[in-house]
């Protein structure tokens, strides 16, 4: 006989729960990076980076580029990243700057190599960043993301189109700064320490570097502004939406106060806003349009037309434009400057404002660092970065009323403070030169190419703009007005980067307006955004149109019933701008938007969401004072939250109105971004975290779904953080992901994921931090969720082996079995049916006695069913190697003998691995043992 008996171990298809007494047999006393899907425990799937959020771009002159063969030889500096790069000298490219960055910004690329790569194969990136290794040296980068490639004849070619190369920099160990002659003792770019990012052209198939070409004529030709470094900030919104025939998602990244000082910039507010169009082209950066309109570029002639057949198109006719200006083609209106002023610095719409101005230049210093006193201008940390230094005053020195250079960084001593410009000016200034530090310009974005104004012409300025590089001043940090606009009729948008013009939110909610197919936004701090699908604008109120004096001539006829005193006129029942708060929704055909600073919640005329009535509002009182936490829909009914109370507001009555009414006492949701809606049990149910757990509410009253943080999380959570939970549902995995900070952390590092069809909560590392997450659908139509990263990144899940090289260890432990009560037994093996992980890839089973912390016994396994087989032969990967390293979806039963003398009562497996591994069927082997003294 065999003397034991087969102890079956429960599925653990129940989740964690760390109260043990509490625990189901189903479920695990502990585990991370694991789910158990269809019956199969499984390390969880990867996140993988298909898009950067949207860049900061450094200034100009704190990027410097250098280029090489290779193999460290025909080193050349390329200090401005412009010009051809099609060399065989140029397979490496060097990319240093001041601080460390998180990505950089490839073009604009005017000109490339078109026909199949030189070397007859794809040509890839591999990406390294510089190492102290007593010496420079170099590190390979675990992850980064390319957007650069095209194909060009029959392959994929890299650095081919204007794009980003982005990474996840924090992940960068021991990145180190290095100075250009550490790379070549020729190089003169600068004595400057950088951190520095190396590029190298790869053939993918030859495993060889190349170079950027095709044999022909073609060739990598990048223009002003030229290569640029950009850092991320943690993405605080996402919006996928489908508008027309496009497929789009909204990503902003507003630059966050808790980033530390490294992330500050103290004249730039800070919200920032892009667009990805799908995952192999860049985030494009949004700017706020201020005016657009159709004009010219330049000087444009057309014949005049006669009546005789001879003379037709003979004689000149007709112009509009001025040589180097962009004259807008509808005049009636003006744009604001100052005509004929010579007071300098010259105002105009479109130019930045004045920090400060009648700066005296210092001697003894030169055209690239400016010199002032101290005690006139003083920089604090990256005080100017971004602004303009601009000549105001000039006798001998050589240098030119109104040139502009970009600040690059200031610095400070005792006496003075030092101010570094790109590129040099004309001439080093002298002591009759002054100066004025001016805020960025808006932009020129003409027929979608993009300029920096300069400033407004000095006798037509109402109608005319000179552009940066168009005559009026010149800059390495503008392009220069190309052949395709020069000359002709163009189409033209003034806008700003809303970094220059809005200030940082916490977090953005929207909606997708459907009457006018547009998305509604906002961070909380600036106006209403409205996006369309090309332009971001502030949202207008309508005070002018029909519909807007019906709807005034409506309340005022309701007014009058109720003996109000108000008149007719629109100005006194309409804002003139949507008002401001941090949640918006869409309610029953009204644009809702609730303000937690006075708990009041404004809405919309029906079906009109750019009238807004002064009096469609409602004050929602909390029994303790608390602010509005979050707004949204349940069934017919608007939901409105605070940490404590949840209420429920609607239907609309006959006038239009809203009335309050208190659902829940106690209990509330602390985040707007943790309420989603679930389908579940025939009904409707709303989940969002509060701040001793996960509560599900129906519109009676809020019951825990997850009592208590401490029953998935050790140590529980970090209480004074938790406003900044996140969550999104996968309906087709019936799934609520929910990011939370853990104790101690003060960003989302756990996802508890709660497959509400099992009831089963689970937990997840999140190695880079999840700060927003959404529901999308891919370009194939399949669900999906997207999780915006606190490094300013947006992940999907995938089956990939790694976090972007960050690895994944999942582990479960199932809970202590006592299979002979009271009585001690012996423990003779274990088995599990573990799916086969091909040659190389691996699964730790661990067991444990008496709920101690040391196992008993850890044996690796190689899980190699070595059955995936093509014809007569292994699966191989490449020809050398020995052995396949291909797995199949076959389970292969394991037996794990125990050393002699496992004893105790109870028993615990824990499973352990990297590798995406998968199991079911565990079963314990153990042998009853004799009471001892007996």
């Amino acid at each position: 006989m065999r003397g034991y008996v087969s102890v079956p171990v429960p599925s653990l298809d129940g989740g964690i729960n760390r109260f043990e007494r509490e625990a189901l047999p189903n479920q695990a006393a502990s585990g991370e990076d694991v789910i158990n899907l269809d019956g199969e425990l499984q390390r969880r799937e990867s996140f993988t980076t298909i898009a950067a959020g949207v860049p900061h771009h450094f200034p100009k002159g704190a990027v410097f580029v250098a280029t090489d063969n290779g193999s460290g030889g025909s080193f050349a500096d390329a200090r401005d990243g412009t010009g051809n790069f099609s060399s065989t000298n140029i397979r490496r490219f060097f990319i240093g700057a001041y601080e460390k960055f998180d990505g950089i910004e490839w073009g604009p690329v005017t000109s490339y190599p078109n026909n199949t790569p030189v070397g007859g194969n794809p040509a890839v990136l591999r990406v390294w960043y510089s190492i102290d290794d007593e010496g420079l040296d170099w590190a390979e980068a675990p992850h980064f993301k390319d957007t650069t490639s095209i194909r060009c004849g029959n392959y994929m070619s890299t650095l081919c189109k204007d794009g980003q190369i982005t990474f996840h920099a924090d992940k960068l160990a021991d990145w180190a700064t290095a100075a250009p002659g550490d790379i070549d003792d020729a190089s003169s770019l600068t004595s400057d320490e950088l951190y520095w990012i190396r590029l190298d052209v790869w053939d993918l198939d030859t495993g060889a570097s190349t170079y950027i070409a095709d044999g022909i004529e073609n060739v990598l030709l990048l223009v002003q502004p030229g290569i640029r470094v950009f850092e991320l900030n943690p993405v605080n919104g996402i919006f996928p939406l489908r508008l027309g025939d496009q497929n789009l998602t909204v990503v902003c990244n507003d630059r966050q106060a808790s980033g530390g000082a490294t992330k500050r910039r103290p004249h730039e507010l800070g919200a920032q806003v892009g667009v990805v169009s799908n995952e192999n082209e860049p985030t494009r950066v949004q700017r706020l349009v201020e005016d657009e309109g159709t004009g010219v570029y330049g000087f444009v002639t057309w014949p005049l037309f006669t009546d005789s057949g001879t003379t037709a198109g003979s004689a000149s006719g007709n112009t509009i434009g001025t040589t180097n200006r962009l004259t807008k083609s509808n005049t009636d209106y003006d744009w604001l400057f100052d005509p004929g002023s010579t007071q300098e610095p010259i105002f105009g719409q479109f130019r930045g404002a004045t920090v400060a101005e009648a700066l005296q230049a210092q001697t003894t210093y030169s055209a690239t660092t400016v010199k002032f006193l101290k005690t006139i201008v003083r920089g604090g940390y990256k005080e100017f970065e971004h602004c303009r230094l601009r000549v105001t005053a000039t006798t001998a020195s050589g240098n030119t009323v109104g040139h502009e250079r970009e600040i690059v960084k200031s610095t400070e001593d005792g006496s003075y403070t030092y101010i570094t410009v790109y590129d040099a000016f004309p001439a080093t200034p002298d002591v009759n030169d002054r100066f004025a530090i001016i805020r960025p310009h808006t932009r020129a974005i003409i027929d979608g190419e993009d300029y920096e104004v300069h400033e407004h012409d000095i006798a037509a300025g109402d109608d005319e703009i000179r552009l940066v590089n168009g005559g009026g001043t010149s800059g390495k940090y503008a392009r220069s007005p190309s052949a395709g606009i020069t000359n002709e009729f163009v189409h033209w948008e003034l806008a700003r980067e809303l970094r220059w013009t809005m200030s940082a939110g916490f977090k953005y909610s929207g909606v997708y307006n459907k009457l006018n197919r547009t998305l509604v936004f906002t961070n909380g701090k600036g106006a209403l955004l409205e996006y369309d699908g090309r332009r971001v604008r502030k949202m207008p109120a309508d005070t002018q149109s029909k519909y807007a004096e019906l709807v005034a001539a409506a309340i005022r006829e309701k007014g009058d019933d109720e003996e109000s005193v108000l008149t007719a006129e629109v100005g006194n029942q309409l804002f003139t701008s949507p008002p401001k708060g941090r949640y918006v929704c869409d309610y029953k055909g009204h644009i809702m938007i609730a303000d937690p600073d006075t708990n009041i919640i404004w809405y919309s005329w029906l079906a009109l969401p750019y009238i807004w009535p002064l009096g469609n509002s409602i004050k929602i009182f909390d029994s303790h004072n608390n602010r509005i936490s979050g707004m949204t829909t349940l069934n017919d009914k608007l939901v409105v939250f605070t940490a404590t109370q949840i209420f429920e507001l609607g239907p609309f009555n006959a006038d239009g109105k809203l009335f309050m009414r208190p659902a829940s006492q106690g209990i509330g949701f602390v985040s707007h971004w943790s309420a989603q809606r679930i389908s579940m049990g025939g009904q409707t149910i709303l989940l969002g975290v509060a701040s001793d757990g996960v509560y599900a509410y129906n519109g009676v009253e809020p019951v825990a779904v997850l009592d208590d943080w401490n029953r998935v999380l050790e140590k529980g959570v970090n209480q004074s953080k938790l406003h900044h939970a996140v969550a999104a549902v996968s309906q087709s995995k019936n799934r609520y992901y929910v990011a939370v900070p853990s104790a101690g952390s003060d960003k989302n590092d756990k996802i508890l994921v709660f497959d509400y069809f099992r009831k089963a909560w689970w937990v997840w590392s999140a190695p880079f931090g999840v700060s927003f997450m959404a529901t999308d659908f891919d370009e194939g139509g399949r669900e999906r969720v997207l999780f915006g990263t606190n490094d300013g990144h947006i992940q999907v899940l995938t089956e990939g082996e790694t976090d972007d090289g960050e690895t994944i260890t999942g582990t479960v432990r199932g809970a202590s079995a006592a299979p002979f009560g009271e009585r001690e037994g012996s423990l003779v093996a274990a088995m599990v049916d573990v799916g086969d992980l091909g040659s190389s890839k691996t699964l730790t089973v661990s067991s444990y006695l008496d709920k101690g912390e040391t196992a008993k016994l850890a044996k690796t396994l190689d899980v190699d069913a070595k059955q995936a087989t093509f014809d007569a032969a292994y699966w191989q990967e490449n020809g050398a190697q020995a052995d396949p390293n291909w797995a199949d979806g076959r389970f292969v039963e394991k037996r794990i003998n125990q050393p002699s003398g496992t004893r105790g009562n109870k028993f615990q497996l824990e499973l352990s691995g990297t590798s995406r591994w998968k199991a079911r069927g565990m079963t314990f082997l153990a042998r009853i043992l004799e009471r001892r003294g007996r």
